[in-house]
């Protein structure tokens, strides 16, 4: 995910990162070396947030109020944002003067990193609780 983040073709942004109350070694290992790769590269902005364990919901919560920018974008730990996601996210929502953007995504069930051109096993739209409507209004 940090490594799809850093080929995006627009610049700048922030990355706040919420830990959702990890407590395993591996985990927190890793963390501190994300974290220390930030402080040593200074590739973007970039903020670590621990929380005790609650929900995604909250940890995006969090984020968004230590969030700097005008725009959010959310990614989870296994989303390999495509290199214009975060462009084309914003030329919609620039656009369309729209205060909600969503995108598809691809879906891969291997338990392996997807190669470049690999065609994914099926593709998701989030457009809210109401299907058929959220295909012509933003039910959000």
């Amino acid at each position: 995910t940090i490594e799809a983040l850093l080929a995006q073709d627009y610049w700048p942004f922030e990355i706040v990162m919420v830990d959702d109350g990890s407590t395993d070694v591996e985990s927190l290992k890793v963390l501190g070396e994300i974290q220390h790769f930030f402080n040593t590269s200074q590739a973007v902005p970039f903020r670590l947030i621990r929380t005790p364990n609650r929900y995604p919901g909250a940890a995006r919560n969090t984020a968004a109020e230590s969030a700097r920018g005008k725009f959010l974008v959310f990614s989870d730990d296994d989303d390999i944002p495509k290199p214009n996601w975060i462009s084309t996210l914003l030329n919609v929502a620039h656009f369309t003067h729209a205060d909600v953007v969503t995108s598809m995504a691809d879906a891969f069930t291997s338990p392996t990193m997807p190669y470049k051109q690999q065609r994914p096993d099926f593709r998701w739209l989030s457009i809210g609780p109401a299907a058929d409507l959220g295909m012509f209004h933003n039910v959000f």
